[in-house]
């Protein structure tokens, strides 16, 4: 049995930032995660998405240098998925392609012990993680979240991305039909638009971004590219295109 001061369970942004200054202050650490060091903002949220969304407002500007005076003659953009394939790439150069070696060297130079692996709670103040049993004065949960998938008929049987696949894959599509107008979906419907892909934002609310105040009627601009639908409803998924 390994003691303590601090068993740190899940080290995302929350858990990196905990294990880190805790373990700074001279407490014994331990740090267990099953996944990325660093958790989802880094590798899989919030620095993918905006490399993604800076490429394709971007390249929106470059189609629009001619009328905005920028340059004399108009610039034609390149294929979309050429293009598409450019942003993915630096979207992988700043994120490091999954590659979490400096958080969990972080967190190894503070002093705390990093622990690869699943963590479970078998008893009062004791743990095991990747076959190591760990005992604690203090426990900090911070396991962050997981993609809620909506209950729709037949989603099982067709094949989708969440925002991981999103910020990881490849792939160019052509169209989409995102699920969710919060600011998740409508970054990812702006990025899909821009590069050309034909997409329609659906959003059982009454506006996208439900959650923000409503703006005055002469700031809501959809994008042309994309098609928001609000007050929807949800029936089945087939798969058919």
């Amino acid at each position: 049995m390994e003691n303590f001061n601090v068993v740190v369970l899940g080290v995302g942004s929350a858990g990196e930032w905990v294990a880190n200054n805790v373990a700074a202050a001279g407490k014994s650490v331990a740090a267990v995660e099953e996944r990325l060091v660093g958790g989802e903002c880094p590798h899989l949220a919030c620095m993918p998405s905006k490399v993604m969304l800076r490429a394709a407002d971007v390249r929106k500007l470059i189609g629009r240098a001619h009328s905005l005076g920028a340059v004399s003659q108009a610039i034609e953009l390149d294929d979309p998925r050429a293009g598409y394939q450019a942003a993915v790439a630096q979207r992988d150069k700043v994120t490091g392609v999954l590659d979490d070696s400096s958080h969990a060297r972080g967190i190894e130079e503070s002093g705390a012990t990093l622990i690869r692996g699943r963590g479970r709670i078998v008893r009062p103040h004791q743990l095991v993680g990747n076959g190591r049993e760990l005992e604690w004065d203090d426990l900090v949960v911070a396991t962050g979240t997981v993609a809620t998938l909506p209950p729709i008929e037949g989603l099982d049987g067709v094949a989708f991305w969440t925002s991981e696949e999103m910020y990881t894959a490849t792939e160019y599509t052509e169209s989409a039909v995102i699920i969710g107008g919060g600011p998740v979906g409508c970054e990812i419907a702006q990025i899909l638009a821009r590069f050309g892909s034909k997409v329609t934002l659906v959003e059982i609310a009454s506006q996208l971004l439900p959650g923000e105040e409503r703006p005055p009627k002469w700031k809501r601009r959809p994008a042309k590219t994309s098609l928001p639908r609000t007050n929807a409803r949800y029936s089945a998924a087939d798969g058919r295109p």
